[in-house]
C-alpha cells in the first residue's frame, strides 16, 4: 500500500470515528472531506465540500453563483486537482441543487443567515444552535430590513443533514480505499508465483509479459492485439515444456502441437490427484480458450482498424495468470 493512499484510509477513519462520536463540528468534518477529496482527485466530492463551506445559494443568483464558482475553480488549482472551466462548474454546482435544498434550512435564505450570524464571535454551526437554545430555542435576525427567525430545531436539522452526507461519502471512500486491497493482494500473490516459478522453466517470460504490461498500459490498439499472441506464446511454451506434443490421443483428446490447451488438461490430469481441483483448473481453461478464439476473431477483422478493446487484452492476460498460477501452485 502506498504512502498517499494510507493517508487517505487513516483520515477516513479517523473522521468516521470522530462523526460515530459526536466529537466534530458540521464545518469541519466538511473541511476534512474537503482533504480527503483534494488527495484522492475527486473533483465533485471537491466541489461539493466547497459549495458547503461557501453556502450554496438557494436562489437564483447569478452573481453568487458565479462567485462560488471561481472560489472553486482557484482552490482546485491550489490543491493540485485539474482546473475545471467556470461554466462546467457551475453545471456541475446546479446538478448538486437538490441535495442541498434537502439538507438546507429551506425556510431562511442560508447565505443571508451565513453572513450574519457567521462572523468573529459565532463561526460554526454549532455555536449557533447552542445560542439559540438559549434563546428559548428562536434566534431572530435582520437582513436588509426584513426581519427572519431561526428555531433550534431547523439548525439541529441542518447540522445533522450537513454531517449525514459527509459521513456517507466519507464511509464510500472508506470501502473503496481499504477493501481493494484485499483482491489486489490476491492476485499479486498469483503473479508472484507464476512470475518465479515459469521463469525457471521458461526463461523469456520475463521479457514477454514486460511486453504485455507496456502494450496494455499505452493507449495504442494494435499493442492490445499483440497482448493475446504473447498470452497464448507464454501458454503454448508452458505446454511444451510440461507435456510436449504427441501424435497420438490420450484423455479422448488430440495432443498435436497446436492442441496446446489439451496438453495443459493432459498434464493436470496426470499431476494433480483432486478431482475438485482439476475441474477448477479446467473451467479456467476453458475460458481462457474461450476468450482467446474470440479475441483472436476479433483481432483478424480489426487489427488494422484498431477495434480489439483494451479490457479484452486485460482479461487475457488476468486469466493466463489464474490458469497458470493455479497449475503452478498445485504442483509446487
Amino acid at each position: 500500500m502506498n504512502q498517499k493512499k494510507k493517508q487517505v484510509i487513516d483520515l477516513t477513519r479517523e473522521l468516521l470515528f470522530e462523526l460515530d462520536k459526536d466529537n466534530v463540528g458540521a464545518q469541519v468534518a466538511v473541511l476534512r472531506c474537503q482533504r480527503i477529496a483534494g488527495l484522492i482527485k475527486d473533483e465533485d466530492l471537491y466541489i461539493k465540500t466547497v459549495c458547503e463551506l461557501e453556502m450554496y445559494p438557494y436562489t437564483d443568483d447569478e452573481e453568487a453563483i458565479n462567485a462560488i464558482a471561481f472560489r472553486i475553480n482557484q482552490e482546485q488549482v491550489k490543491s493540485g486537482l485539474a482546473e475545471i472551466e467556470l461554466v462546467e462548474i457551475k453545471r456541475r454546482m446546479k446538478a448538486f441543487f437538490p441535495h442541498y435544498r434537502e439538507v438546507s434550512l429551506k425556510e431562511v435564505g442560508r447565505p443571508n443567515f451565513r453572513k450574519v450570524y457567521l462572523n468573529d464571535s459565532i463561526t460554526t454551526y454549532e455555536e449557533m444552535l447552542n445560542k439559540t437554545r438559549k434563546d428559548n430555542s428562536i434566534l431572530h435576525y435582520y437582513v436588509d430590513g426584513k426581519p427572519y427567525m431561526i428555531t433550534a430545531i431547523e439548525l439541529n436539522r441542518l447540522v445533522c443533514g450537513v454531517k449525514g452526507w459527509v459521513y456517507k461519502e466519507a464511509a464510500q471512500i472508506q470501502i473503496r480505499f481499504e477493501f481493494e486491497e484485499i483482491p489486489l493482494s490476491i492476485l499479486e500473490k498469483t503473479i508472484s508465483v507464476v512470475d518465479s516459478e515459469l521463469l525457471k522453466i521458461l526463461p523469456d517470460t520475463a521479457t514477454q509479459l514486460a511486453q504485455c504490461y507496456a502494450c496494455i498500459s499505452n493507449d495504442n490498439p494494435e499493442g492490445w492485439v499483440n497482448v493475446t499472441d504473447t498470452c497464448r506464446r507464454i501458454i503454448k511454451g508452458f505446454a511444451d515444456v510440461v507435456f510436449p506434443p504427441q501424435a497420438e490421443e490420450k484423455y479422448g483428446m488430440s495432443l498435436k502441437d497446436n492442441n496446446y490447451l489439451n496438453r495443459i488438461r493432459a498434464f493436470v490430469k496426470q499431476k494433480i490427484p483432486s478431482d475438485r481441483q482439476k475441474q477448477q483448473i479446467e473451467t479456467v481453461l476453458e475460458c481462457l480458450g474461450e476468450i482467446i478464439a474470440r479475441t483472436d476473431n476479433r483481432a483478424s477483422r480489426t487489427v488494422h482498424s484498431g477495434q480489439l478493446e483494451q479490457w479484452e487484452a486485460e482479461r487475457v492476460l488476468i486469466y493466463t495468470y489464474l490458469v497458470l498460477g493455479d497449475i503452478l501452485i498445485l504442483i509446487k
